[in-house]
């Protein structure tokens, strides 16, 4: 498949999902306030469409084991929805994963932070 159809797939598996887990499910764990809000931010489908590996975000929330555990357990109703809303041939497995990619930024931008903090040494050569 071309690099530009597993992107257009992609798109369209995320916006899917984001909509599916907005408004189609009902699990009390999922949209409790211990949960926070939940972001799809990336996904990875596999060439065949067979697999897609899901990362998500959660905002407000601080046990990120929990909300996973919400999200896997309701695969089932979630593939249902998605291979009723997109009509492929194939309704991928799904396999959710936490994004961490906020939080290493937020690493790496404390660091610059305390860099530029350091006063610097001037290496003076005459």
């Amino acid at each position: 498949m071309s690099k530009l159809r597993m992107d257009r797939m992609n798109k369209l598996l995320r916006e899917e999902l984001s909509w599916i887990i907005q408004h189609k499910i009902n699990s009390p764990e999922i949209h409790s306030p211990e949960i926070g809000i939940i972001t799809i931010t990336n996904i990875k489908a596999s060439p065949d469409l067979r697999q897609a590996k899901v990362y998500v975000s959660f905002i407000g929330n601080e046990d990120d084991k929990k909300a996973l555990k919400a999200l896997k357990a309701s695969v089932k109703p979630i593939k249902k929805i998605l291979s009723q809303r997109t009509k492929l041939r194939f309704t991928p497995e799904l396999y959710f994963y936490k994004d961490d990619t906020v939080e290493e930024l937020q690493k790496i931008d404390k660091l610059f932070d305390k860099i530029k903090s350091e006063p610097r040494e001037e290496n003076i050569d005459e």
